[in-house]
């Protein structure tokens, strides 16, 4: 994993265990990694179909034959707050103390793909899809968001 990282110009990257969790021998750049590490999952076919699969099941050799697979990725499951037309590719959830809330969410619209990375995010359910939305409308893939109606005051009297 180190040798595939500095391969990949990580070079603040070191891994010492798979998975990363609890091992202070890991440590990396985390957003800048992060986004790196889905460009590369999402530019291999499989890696990408398998991310974006909300369930599966694949075939076991024990008791019932198939294990019985699901995706946790809260936007997969439940799509985008106000980007009805975005397709979201998956990528990555995790929660540790010192990292608290991530998210890294990718979604294609009309061609176009986009992610976010957060890290330690107190509102993720809302960030994701408020920073998608501004990246689309940034790119012109989307119409700007009308702004939201001022409330009338009633009249003085």
């Amino acid at each position: 994993m180190n040798r595939q990282a500095q391969g990949m110009g990580l070079g603040c990257t070191h891994y010492s265990t798979p998975n990363g969790l609890r091992d202070r021998n890991n440590y990396s750049p985390a957003q800048s990694t992060l986004a790196e590490l889905a460009r590369a999952d999402l530019a291999n076919a499989r890696i990408a179909q398998i991310a974006q699969t909300r369930y599966a099941k694949p075939s076991f050799p024990i008791k019932g034959k198939h294990l019985y697979l699901s995706n946790n990725h809260y936007f997969l499951q439940r799509g985008l707050a106000g980007l009805p037309q975005a397709q979201v590719t998956g990528l990555k959830t995790g929660f540790t103390d010192p990292a608290g809330r991530c998210y890294v969410t990718t979604a294609r619209v009309a061609g176009q793909q986009l992610g976010v990375v957060l890290i330690h995010s107190p509102d993720p359910i809302t960030q994701v899809p408020a920073l998608l939305r501004a990246g689309f409308e940034e790119e012109g893939v989307i119409a700007p968001a009308p702004a939201p109606s001022k409330a009338k005051r009633p009249p003085d009297g």
